[in-house]
C-alpha cells in the first residue's frame, strides 16, 4: 500500500491546477460528507489548512488543522474504517503537528473515535481538558451524531522541566 499525502494549502501556494484541486476537494467531500470547509478557505491569507490521504487515487483520510491567533488547532480528522488501524491515522497528526511548527497544538476529538485515538492521545501525553456540543451535532449533521460532543485534548505539561 503506497499512500500519498497532499497538503492542500502547499497544492495552491505552488500553484497546482486549481481545477485538479478543487477535484481533489470535491472528492473528499464525496468521501467524508461532513467536511464543512470549502476549497477557498485554504488560501494563503486564511490560517486553515488540510492533508488528504490518498490510496493510489482513492481518498482515505483527511485532517484539518489551523493556526489562529496563536493557537495551533487540529480541529477535523476523518479516516475510512477500513484504514482505522492502520499508521495512516498517526501519520496525519504527524503532519499536522509539523505544519503547525508546534508540538503541543490543541486537538478536538469526536467521542466516536476517541478509542481509536488512544494511541496517539498517549503518545503525544495529551490529556483531555474540555468538551463542548457543537451546532453540527445538534443539527445531527455529525459523523458521530449519537455522541453529540467533541472533546478537546492539550498535551499535558511536564511539571518537572518547569522546577
Amino acid at each position: 500500500m503506497k499512500i500519498r499525502y497532499i497538503n492542500i494549502k502547499k497544492a495552491r501556494l505552488a500553484n497546482k491546477s486549481p481545477q485538479k484541486i478543487e477535484k481533489l476537494i470535491k472528492k473528499a467531500k464525496e468521501t467524508f460528507p461532513n467536511i464543512t470547509e470549502d476549497g477557498n478557505s485554504f488560501t494563503e491569507e486564511d490560517k486553515k489548512n488540510a492533508i488528504i490521504a490518498l490510496d493510489g487515487k482513492r481518498i482515505i483520510g483527511w485532517i484539518n488543522f489551523e493556526n489562529k491567533q496563536g493557537v495551533q488547532k487540529i480541529n477535523g480528522f476523518k479516516i475510512l474504517p477500513e484504514y482505522a488501524n492502520t499508521q495512516i491515522k498517526e501519520e496525519l497528526v504527524e503532519q499536522a503537528i509539523s505544519e503547525l511548527q508546534n508540538e503541543r497544538p490543541i486537538i478536538t476529538l469526536a467521542v466516536g473515535i476517541i478509542p481509536n485515538f488512544l494511541p496517539i492521545i498517549d503518545k503525544y501525553n495529551w490529556e483531555k481538558t474540555s468538551y463542548t456540543i457543537t451546532p453540527d451535532c445538534i443539527q445531527g449533521m455529525y459523523s458521530f451524531n449519537e455522541h453529540p460532543k467533541e472533546h478537546i485534548y492539550k498535551k499535558r505539561i511536564d511539571t518537572k522541566k518547569l522546577s
